[in-house]
């Protein structure tokens, strides 16, 4: 199992996201069951953090078989409330699995 969250609180949104804690928690959980487990803090948009995080998980276990990407922040309020301050990053989240995309994951 791998586990990768950004594992601190942001500007945004307003609600709690996890913490360093509890990505450890998770780490040692999943051991506690028996089951290797490797965990990384990082930002979804930041390339270089996905990209490590990716090559180690594929040295330690020498292939991803399941990617589940799951990466959301709810923002909350009145659409014509809402501002973008320029310069602002939106976030976005693309997998860096090989054997990620539908045709490499699944041939005609």
């Amino acid at each position: 199992m791998v586990g990768f969250d950004i594992a601190r609180q942001i500007p945004h949104p307003g609600y709690a996201l996890g913490s360093a804690e509890d990505l450890k928690t998770l780490e040692q959980e999943v051991k506690a069951r028996g089951s290797q487990a490797l965990v990384f803090a990082g930002d979804v948009r930041d390339d270089a953090a996905i990209t490590k995080a990716v090559n180690d998980t594929m040295t330690q276990f020498g292939r991803i078989d399941i990617l589940f990407n799951n990466a959301g922040i709810c923002f909350y309020g009145k659409s014509h409330e809402l501002t973008k301050k320029p310069g602002t990053q939106c976030s976005t989240s693309t997998s860096k699995a090989r054997g990620s995309s539908p045709a490499e994951s699944f041939p005609s």
